[in-house]
């Protein structure tokens, strides 16, 4: 044989090869079918991936991230340098770390809180709106102009401005176009404070050119394009929807001409706020995670370089595009491990029956190779010959394993349910690294399983071929593999659902520990039953071979225990298909339940509606006039800045609710109260005693650190300034009630050993506004 030329050793070799036509086919189909059940998941899950990220993209192009440093700037003698030197240092964060492409808007806004005394023909006194004088780029100024009410113009000049205002305040007050006084605020417990002082010392003459009307302009928003993402930005970093809007210049220069005591007035000190509103379609679906490291970088980099020089001491950043992209990324991640969890049993499925088949014929296998080395063959002229083997049949299983998978995940990708395939159309994804993954899964598997096999085969005598002998015992029972897998499956899975309980496992974590659990435990049953199943038939047959008439049964399990390998293998595929079985219909389901818990967990109803004002009644009966809309209500949220005393910082969250329409609308399981909500609900509406500011509903472990109960209070402390000076005053609450869980507010069991409380409050929605 070795006098052969290599062409005709490869004719010679592919004539040997196809001469057993079952091991060719079962090789063949065996390894192509699990490869394509690998292809398919990978084609389904990253196809599914792109959908869902693409769809949200669709409705919402534009996210945004809102920079905002912690002190105001003193922009005495840098007046015309300030904001070129900000934005320059913006755009050389966003370009080092290449978020500069994706990019749609960056811009500095800067701003300063004024009132505006008028006076209210309905109330018949005079009042003192309290708003922000903001001032943003030229260019933004003008995306407000197709909103001016009629007559109104855009600023020019130095003191002018335009005003968003509530509608009825043009009809009910004195508030109209012209000059008028604008003041800052002195103190904020006294805002009269601010007019005693007058004219130049807190205050200046400004005038209002036009007027917007804030409900018309919201309403606006609900058509996505860049201009309005950027005016809908302007609005949300306000503290209220009722603004003034100029010029960034010109609002350096209203503070520049205060000339009252520099501690209350604070001449030419104005807070910055950072805007940068990011395209969605810029964002690679698939590298998620390293998208965010990119943006979390850019915020690191922004405040490094922000520090260094003398405007800025400190940044919070409100990243709500890292929130949305974690999300995806979390939702992702869960996936790819229910998918997991789903495909590996059906490859071990598909494995184990090609190893069945190939047990088969393995014995005519071996005869024809010891005939080749009985007419001359070397050993490693064997070794070539199945090694040649093997690279064709993984070669031909990997072309059809694409052949099925892609029509089978389009048909998974259409269906909307069992045998239903009405969906949706979503067009497969075909990307490399899925044919670069099956590949490498291809041929590494085929080189595991078969490794040991084509070296024993090599080596193959006429006689071991030939002749019966008796199989050593396998590695796994030899070494108690089973017994390992079993424990260490059902540990890790205790393990994982400890964690679960206490909120506090990951998805890392669960990928890591969880996912492999169940499969491990599937393994180590299936073999620990190999291992007892000749016990536990040769038992059976002594126990009904005494018994009167049984005796059949009794012969039919002696004959199973002569032949446990065929039967134990025959077990293998029984438990994996009930396995799958069980899986096809829990883990579908299973999902569906888990996304659907935590998508209304996360938001606390079926729509939530974010930004709208209480005053404004025709936008929510507008949504109540929606088919389908049942019953609507407001929920108010308040997040007061940290506040640290003593080196621990205490944070809220503080959501206001009317408790009739909250337990119509929002969502809630069992579990999560210790008892009825209607009932926990109205401690809160109860008589608040004397020095008591609201009624509350805390979470249980929150409360721990502060060792409070029901019946006691607790202080919610503020910041605030009056001048220059910060001081701190403190409201106290009477915890009427506790939860285990609420919705949105609560979302991470709080770390006993640290100086930072925080504390998630439900109250009413009128104590919130008091």
């Amino acid at each position: 044989m070795s006098k052969f030329r290599p062409f005709e050793k490869f004719v010679l070799f592919l004539k040997i090869i196809f001469i057993n036509k079952r091991h060719s086919l079962i090789a063949f189909l065996g390894l192509g079918i699990s490869l394509a059940l690998v292809a398919q998941n990978l084609i389904f899950l990253y196809s599914f991936q792109f959908n869902a990220f693409n769809t949200y993209v669709t409705e919402n192009p534009i996210e945004q991230l809102s920079i905002y440093p912690n002190n105001m700037v003193d922009t005495f003698g840098i007046e015309e340098t300030v904001i070129p030197d900000l934005q320059s240092i913006m755009d050389n964060s966003l370009a080092e770390t290449n978020l500069g492409e994706i990019t749609t808007s960056r811009t500095w806004i800067n701003r300063r809180a004024v009132i505006m005394p008028f006076f209210d023909y309905q109330q018949n006194k005079s009042e003192l709106l309290s708003q922000g004088l903001i001032g943003v780029s030229t260019t933004i100024l003008e995306y407000f102009e197709p909103y001016l009410l009629k007559g109104g113009q855009l600023p020019t000049k130095t003191n002018e401005m335009i005003a968003l205002v509530n509608p009825t305040k043009l009809t009910s007050t004195n508030i109209s176009k012209g000059t008028t006084d604008l003041y800052v605020i002195v103190n904020p417990f006294n805002l009269y404070r601010s007019v005693q002082y007058g004219i130049p010392d807190a205050g200046a003459k400004m005038n209002i050119t036009g007027f917007v009307d804030i409900y018309a302009l919201q309403e606006a928003f609900n058509e996505t394009s860049a201009e309005k993402e950027i005016l809908r930005n302007i609005i949300s970093i306000n503290e209220n929807d009722e603004m003034f809007i100029t010029s960034r210049t010109n609002v350096i220069d209203f503070t520049s001409g205060l000339t009252g005591p520099e501690v209350y007035v604070r001449p030419y000190y104005v807070s910055f706020v950072g805007s940068i509103l990011f395209n969605m379609n810029g964002i690679d679906a698939f590298n998620i995670e390293e998208e965010i490291i990119k943006i979390i970088s850019f915020n690191e980099n922004l405040k490094s370089s922000l520090e260094l020089t003398d405007y800025i001491d400190g940044l919070d950043f409100d990243a709500q595009i890292i929130t949305i992209l974690q999300d995806f990324a979390e939702e992702f991640e869960i996936f790819r491990i229910f998918t997991l969890l789903f495909m590996i049993p059906v490859i071990g499925m598909a494995l184990s029956l090609t190893a069945y088949s190939s047990n088969l014929v393995k014995k005519r296998r071996q005869q024809q190779l010891s005939l080749l080395r009985q007419r001359g063959a070397s050993r490693l002229e064997i070794i070539a010959l199945l090694s040649f083997e093997l690279v064709i049949f993984t070669f031909l299983a990997i072309i059809l394993s694409f052949l099925l998978a892609y029509p089978y995940a389009f048909l998974i990708l259409k269906s909307d349910g069992f045998l239903n395939f009405s969906g949706e159309m979503i067009t497969p994804q075909f990307y490399t690294f899925i044919v670069e993954i099956v590949l490498v899964v291809g041929f590494a598997a085929s080189i595991i399983i078969n490794f040991r096999n084509i070296w024993k085969l090599s080596n193959i005598t006429q006689e071991e071929a030939f002749s019966e002998h008796k199989e050593e015992k396998p590695f796994w029972k030899k070494y108690f593999l089973d017994v390992f897998f079993l424990g260490l499956g059902i540990t890790a899975w205790i393990i994982t659902s400890i964690q679960l309980k206490n909120m506090e496992v990951s998805t890392d974590f669960a990928r890591v520990v969880g996912a492999p659990a169940p499969i491990l435990v599937i393994l180590g049953g299936v073999l620990f039953l190999m291992r007892i199943f000749p016990y536990i038939t040769k038992g059976i047959a002594e126990l009904t071979w005494k018994i009167k008439n049984f005796e059949i049964p009794s012969l039919s399990c002696k004959s199973m225990s002569r032949r446990q390998s065929s039967i134990t293998l025959s077990l293998i595929l029984i438990t994996l298909t009930c396995s799958l079985t069980i899986l096809s219909m829990v883990i579908p389901d299973s999902y569906q339940a888990f996304d659907y818990e935590n998508a209304q967990y996360k938001i606390g109803a079926d729509i939530v509606i974010s930004g709208v004002s209480k005053r404004n009644t025709a936008f929510r009966e507008a949504i109540e006039d929606i088919e389908g809309i049942k019953d609507t209500t407001y929920v108010h949220w308040l997040n007061p800045e940290p506040v640290t005393r003593g080196g621990i910082t205490y944070t809220y969250t503080i959501i206001g609710i009317n408790t009739t329409e909250y337990l119509k609308i929002g969502y809630f399981e069992d579990e999560y109260l210790d008892g009825s909500i209607s009932k926990k609900l109205a401690t809160i509406n109860q008589e608040k005693e004397e020095g008591i500011y609201a009624n509350v509903i805390a979470q249980q472990d929150q409360l721990k650190p502060y060792d409070r109960t029901i019946g006691d209070t607790v202080n919610i402390y503020e910041n605030y300034w009056e001048g220059t000076v910060q001081k701190q005053r403190n409201y106290t609450v009477e915890i009427t009630a506790l939860y285990n869980y609420w919705p949105v507010i609560y979302q991470k069991k709080p770390d006993i050993v640290t100086s930072k409380f925080h504390l998630s409050l439900v109250t009413n929605n009128e104590d919130i506004y008091d």
